[in-house]
């Protein structure tokens, strides 16, 4: 009996020693299988989400907004973007989620660092016929945007359609755009990549122009090379132009290979009346006057190109960035209205040059200073030159984080390089230019 009791033991022992090890193997297998597995990319993400529909690879997160759906809808703009619908908790207002492709990202550093600089800028844009920018992240694993809710859909749809609007549909939709354009320019902002599917409209058939600033980041569209400022803001009204002409023809004014002719001024663009007869002569010759072969005959303003059309409404005046990026209450009433006995901006920070009494408003949490924002002109500013960070309560101006700039940040005359706090009355320098910080 103690025999058998013995080699049953011995068995049952056995038995617990080849299970605990075949635990093991198989969990260091599984482990090891794990170490293999590729790990999916935010590129790989994007591709997944933007060519399946009924696949999801959605940010686990994402603070103040809640999905509407999980299927990205196609962007007819670019294919680096796919778009989602969300709702906004804080005002249950529905907005556009935007995805970019890292990998259109990754090809250079600069154009990262380039992008969160024009969609720090784009969050400071407020009027009627420009789209919000609510938010961006460029810096997650799937960088993006979120702009307001347009769900009127684009010209370019509009065209798809095959049909010409009429004169007076026409003159209403540039008289908006142009009124937008007004804006951006007045601003120093240009989109600088103008097309009918960056022209879109809300609920009620108001126009807007969407990707203000930036659009030639994410879009594949050919950006203007050049530094004239003047130069950009005049090839936004071309591009417009062109828009127009699409409008009330039904077709491009020129073919691809007869763009260098045109612009030589060795072709004439074809009279649109050619394709519309119903044209006015008046709508007629401002189409042509915008796409003149000499950038002299153009029209050099949103605003005479307007009139041109016929639109007679005024335009909207430049109004502060308030009505999307102000404060919540919460944050106004932990605000300190004095630090140290010296008085602190509250809210979007306000700056006024000395020299030219425009107004330039910072949006938190954090605007990059870049020379397009304080002074396009001013070329002893760097193209990076600082960044105001809204922490703590209170605004901070510091040299950026990429690296100091040549010429330097000041405060009151005094050079800084790390963050230091702004109080109403400083004033600050960067390259020529000087602004006053008012609360």
């Amino acid at each position: 009996d103690k025999t058998i009791l013995f080699i049953a033991a011995a068995t049952l022992l056995l038995v617990v020693v080849f299970t605990v090890v075949a635990i093991v193997i198989a969990g260091q297998r599984r482990k090891q299988s794990k170490q293999r597995r590729p790990q999916r990319s935010g590129a790989q993400h994007f591709a997944r989400a933007s060519g399946d529909p009924s696949a999801t690879a959605l940010p686990p997160v994402l603070p103040g907004y809640s999905w509407m759906n999980t299927n990205a809808s196609p962007s007819e703009l670019s294919p680096a973007l796919a778009v989602y619908q969300v709702i906004a908790l804080r005002n249950n207002q529905a907005a556009a989620f935007k995805m970019i492709n890292p990998s259109k990202l990754a090809k250079k550093t600069i154009e990262q660092h380039s992008l969160e600089q024009q969609l720090a800028l784009a969050q400071t844009v407020n009027h009627p016929h420009c789209a919000a920018l609510l938010g961006s992240n460029v810096r997650a694993p799937i960088p993006y945007f979120i702009e307001e809710w347009l769900g009127g859909g684009s010209l370019q749809e509009w065209l798809r359609r095959g049909e010409r609007m009429t004169e007076a549909e026409l003159t209403t939709v540039l008289g908006q755009a142009c009124d937008g354009l007004a804006y951006l320019h007045a601003s120093n902002i240009v989109h600088g990549a103008l097309t009918p599917a960056h022209i879109r409209f809300d609920d009620e058939g108001l126009a807007h122009i969407i990707h203000c600033g930036f659009a030639r980041l994410v879009s594949d569209v050919r950006p203007v090379s050049t530094s004239d400022i003047a130069m950009i803001t005049r090839s936004d009204l071309y591009a417009l132009g062109i828009i127009a002409y699409q409008l009330a023809a039904g077709r491009l004014p020129f073919e691809h290979d007869q763009v260098w002719a045109i612009q030589q001024g060795k072709q004439a663009v074809p009279d649109p009346r050619l394709f519309n007869p119903a044209l006015g002569d008046g709508c007629a010759q401002a189409i042509l006057k915008s796409l003149h072969s000499d950038p002299a005959q153009r029209f050099q303003n949103a605003r005479d190109m307007a009139l041109a059309f016929g639109f007679g409404h005024d335009f909207h005046r430049a109004q502060d960035a308030t009505r999307i990026l102000q404060l919540t209450q919460e944050e106004r009433k932990g605000a300190k209205k004095t630090r140290h006995g010296r008085p602190v901006p509250i809210g979007p920070l306000k700056l006024y040059n000395v020299k030219t009494g425009t107004v330039i408003t910072i949006a938190p949490p954090r605007t990059i200073a870049t020379r397009d924002l304080i002074n396009p002109t001013d070329t002893l500013i760097s193209r990076t030159n600082g960044e105001f960070v809204f922490d703590n309560n209170a605004w901070h101006l510091g040299e950026a984080t990429a690296g100091q700039s040549t010429n330097g940040v000041y405060i009151n005359e005094a050079r800084v390089v790390e963050a230091r706090p702004l109080f109403v009355g400083d004033q600050i320098r960067l390259g020529k230019t000087v602004l006053t910080v008012h609360g």
